[in-house]
């Protein structure tokens, strides 16, 4: 074969190896755009796989955030420097500002951007924490470069969520935020902000009480059963309540027995009955027509006597009285026996 003819045979060769050769190069060239908003290529945590192109990545320095804690809403300035040609930015939660030169990602509760080229020198962004912070306590801010097929270059910092402050009296916790409690509930203070949703309680007014602008008032010459919900809108009382020394019997007031009393204020639309409660006379007191009265001078009662049963009587001293009303008592009669003997 001729010489020339050999060249001719080696020629196709040589431009396929050269195709081959180059499809190789593309292939291997640095490809942001494949990483996902889960930060992951072909199921891999792009921060954590071994070998990226071929080569070991490095972890490198060039990530600062002018913030290292964060609250709801908060805005943290994050600077990328000595970026070359290809990169990523990546936050775990949150939103952020797309870098001029780089196509953002759709992702739901990530952040993902990236630049196949022209990613060189400082970039900056701003990322925005969540507004509801309860299950967001900590966000990794990751990124990475690299030039051409060279090796890559990356590095994750981490912000953490700042202390809330806890909820102060009648607040609750909705959505990591404090909230004022509804008209007319109430709620202790202490809530952890980031604990978690909490709820107030509704105030229910006392009998003879009544809902007014999410309050509970005195019902005024009427009568209201228990239980209204301030919460709700207003009630009113219903009627007449029952005047003092009366109790409700069958729906209707009704003068307490003989010996007993009872406040005022029992309402006889509740359909309850109630009942009045018998006077206990105090120590060296008798029940005398249903009430008590002291005991006769020289006489003696223990506590207790009940004005609602009969009468009851005072026991005689034990011992002959002593002390000075006595001893004049004793000088008189003395005296006047003399005068009578003298007659």
């Amino acid at each position: 074969m001729r010489a020339s003819s050999r060249r001719r045979a080696r020629a196709p060769t040589a431009r396929r190896f050269f195709a081959l050769f180059s499809s190789l190069a593309v292939a291997a060239r640095a490809r942001p755009d494949k990483v996902g908003c889960d930060r992951k290529v072909s199921g891999v945590d792009i921060m954590t796989k071994a070998t990226i192109m071929g080569a070991t990545p490095s972890v490198g320095s060039f990530v600062t955030a002018s913030a290292s804690t964060y609250g709801p809403n908060d805005a943290i300035t994050i600077t990328l420097t000595g970026l070359a040609s290809a990169a990523f930015a990546h936050a775990s939660a949150g939103t952020a500002t797309t870098i001029s030169g780089f196509t953002a990602k759709s992702c739901g509760g990530t952040a993902q951007q990236y630049a196949n080229s022209g990613a060189s020198g400082t970039k900056t962004f701003t990322w925005t924490a969540p507004a509801d912070l309860t299950s967001v306590s900590s966000v990794d801010i990751s990124a990475g470069y690299a030039a051409g097929q060279g090796a890559v270059t990356r590095q994750t910092i981490t912000l953490t969520r700042a202390a809330g402050a806890a909820c102060a009296t009648n607040q609750r916790v909705s959505s990591g935020a404090c909230v004022a409690c509804p008209a007319g509930s109430t709620r202790a203070a202490g809530d952890p902000v980031y604990g978690g949703d909490t709820t107030c309680t509704a105030t229910l007014c006392a009998t003879n009480e009544r809902v007014s602008n999410n309050a509970c008032v005195a019902c005024t010459g009427s009568a209201n059963a228990a239980g209204d919900d301030a919460t709700q809108s207003d009630t009113t009382c219903d009627g007449a309540a029952c005047a003092s020394n009366q109790h409700v019997s069958s729906g209707s007031c009704t003068a307490c027995p003989a010996g007993t009393t009872r406040a005022a204020g029992d309402d006889p639309s509740g359909g309850i009955d109630t009942a009045c409660a018998a006077t206990a006379c105090g120590a060296n007191e008798r029940v005398s027509n249903n009430a008590c009265v002291a005991c006769a001078a020289y006489t003696t009662n223990a506590a207790g006597d009940l004005t609602n049963g009969g009468d009851t009587a005072c026991d005689a001293a034990s011992a002959a009285p002593v002390g000075p009303k006595f001893i004049v008592f004793a000088l008189f009669t003395a005296l006047a026996c003399a005068c009578a003997r003298v007659a």
